[in-house]
């Protein structure tokens, strides 16, 4: 793939937002993975565990649950259906009186008002772990990031977004593979690190949810992962449906190995810090606490790896349903107006990121 193809401004708008249907399954799978795990993943989840310990690591079976819903349900018929967003399927499938108008600008209004929100709390996570590496300051660290973000979307589309997702994971995978290796083996291995998480809290090896809770919770991800529209433009880029449920077993490989991870590194943040604060901060202080300058360092550009990668997606998104639903289908459809050119569209598609 070269650097010129990946960032090509020629070609339609559907292209812009399919990468010409070209992704394979490796390549999806891993930004399906890339899209998924984000800043509340590495921050949060590995706060979870840092207060709960290794039974949280049930949670991913919900997440699982999620994508194997969307294999069987979901993601293969869109794919098959055509189109390129998801109120283009929702336009067609609950036409009503307005021949899907008013599904597909409400659809939109609300892709784009929530991603909104979503958007801004990537950036500000993403602000304080970049100011832990450079110390530019918070907001300064968020506005550089997303500075970053919306030069490569906004230029290369879906190819560029697809195909830099692929680095993004693999920088996240050894990242979170050095650093807990780094950490089992300075607490004596598995062992050592069992021996003293049960010293600290025995708890912290134990089940320690009731099912109520971690049925909720798995559930409420589940069903995000199976319908989420930034997850789910994704598989508008891959070749055919056969595709589309490769992608998926490859993205749950590489989760189970951040699953993995997350949890070790919380448990032993708990370990190493008894007293934190704010769990929030468990994977930020063995970052720059435990592992040293090089895997430290990693760590955190692993972390900022997989902020970018959620919030290009969602960027991605945000400005489909703006410019190709909203601009492009609703206005025409409401307003009696011609049909905007191609040109036009691609221009508001670029300036909605």
């Amino acid at each position: 793939m070269s650097v010129r193809r990946l960032f090509d401004r020629g070609g339609d708008t559907e292209s812009f937002f399919t990468a010409d249907r070209t992704v394979g399954p490796l390549v999806g799978g891993a930004s399906l993975t890339a899209t998924q795990v984000s800043a509340g993943t590495l921050v949060g989840t590995v706060g979870l565990h840092y207060l709960t310990g290794v039974s949280f690591t049930w949670i991913w079976v919900g997440i699982w649950a999620g994508w194997l819903t969307s294999v069987l349900l979901v993601a293969p018929q869109l794919r098959a259906h055509g189109g390129y967003t998801v109120p283009d399927y929702l336009a067609d499938r609950f036409p009503g009186d307005s021949d899907g108008a008013f599904v597909r600008g409400l659809a939109a209004a609300l892709i784009a008002v929530i991603y909104l929100v979503y958007t801004t709390a990537q950036y500000v996570a993403g602000g304080v772990v970049l100011d832990a590496l450079v110390g530019l300051g918070t907001l300064p660290s968020a506005a550089l990031l997303a500075a970053v973000a919306v030069s490569y979307t906004a230029v290369g589309g879906m190819r560029a977004s697809v195909y830099t997702d692929v680095l993004q994971v693999a920088l996240l995978v050894v990242a979170l593979l050095a650093a807990t290796a780094v950490g089992v083996a300075d607490v004596g291995g598995f062992r050592g690190l069992a021996a003293q998480t049960a010293a600290v809290d025995p708890a912290l090896l134990a089940w320690n949810h009731d099912w109520t809770r971690v049925g909720s919770l798995a559930a409420s991800f589940g069903f995000g992962i199976a319908v989420a529209p930034y997850e789910l433009s994704r598989v508008y880029a891959m070749r055919n449906p056969g595709t589309v449920r490769s992608a998926v077993g490859v993205a749950v490989v590489i989760q189970a190995v951040v699953a993995a991870c997350i949890a070790t590194l919380g448990v032993l943040a708990r370990v190493r810090y008894p007293e934190l604060s704010s769990p929030d901060a468990a994977l930020v202080q063995l970052a720059l606490d435990l592992f040293g300058p090089t895997p430290g360092v990693l760590l955190l550009l692993g972390v900022l790896a997989a902020i970018l990668s959620t919030v290009d997606s969602v960027l991605l998104v945000t400005s489909s349903a703006v410019a190709h639903d909203f601009y492009e289908e609703t206005l025409p459809a409401v307003r009696g107006v011609a049909q905007p050119s191609d040109e036009s569209v691609a221009r508001v598609a670029r300036a909605a990121h």
